[in-house]
């Protein structure tokens, strides 16, 4: 059997437990200071250093830290900057992953995915009210836009109809999301 690969990295928490500390997440913090998130996501995953070649803070490294009410070197330890991206890389055996359930092994994501895949879905939630407020809600509940997904006989037994019935309002409406108005909303969601 093939090992599963499990990579460990190295990120700037301490700036990042301070932006958590405030705001729900990251992308919020961006948006309530108008900051751009690669900008903290290049600070958090280590890819930019805060320091001048002066050896002084970046003005954006000490924008960072005045928002966040702390001092610079607070957030952005000089040791910290200089490591490797990856620290290390451990190849576990497929059988020993059994032990892990999803909710034990969060997914590590960087700043910019998390912010796409924020924008996607507020672009997914405004094209759905285009929709019959019926199939909007048949979609989120199939495809599990607020919690987990539900199967076809749940989404029936949960609108009195029969899985058949579900299976149509729901090729409907993704046939619906398909139509070239939608696909420009979407489109200049995307590029917006």
């Amino acid at each position: 059997m093939n090992p599963v690969r499990i990579e460990i990295r190295i990120r700037n928490n301490y700036l990042f437990q301070a932006i958590m500390r405030d705001y729900p997440n990251v992308n919020q913090f961006c948006i309530a200071f108008g900051i751009h998130p690669s900008v903290i996501g290049t600070y958090i995953n280590l890819k930019t250093s805060p320091f001048l070649q002066s050896g002084e803070y970046s003005k954006s490294a000490e924008r960072i830290a005045r928002l966040l009410h702390m001092l610079p070197e607070d957030l952005f330890p000089r040791k910290l900057y200089g490591l490797k991206e990856t620290n290390a890389v451990f190849e576990l055996p497929l059988e020993s992953m059994d032990l892990l359930t999803n909710d034990e092994m969060p997914l590590l994501e960087s700043v910019e995915d998390q912010y796409i895949r924020e924008c996607e879905r507020q672009g997914v939630r405004k094209i759905l009210t285009t929709l019959d407020p019926r199939e909007a809600e048949i979609l989120k509940l199939r495809y599990g836009f607020d919690d987990k997904p539900l199967s076809l006989e749940d989404c029936a037994l949960q609108f009195n109809v029969t899985k058949a019935r579900i299976q149509q309002i729901e090729a409907k409406a993704l046939k619906r999301l398909r139509s070239p108005k939608r696909l420009k909303i979407l489109e200049e969601i995307h590029h917006g």
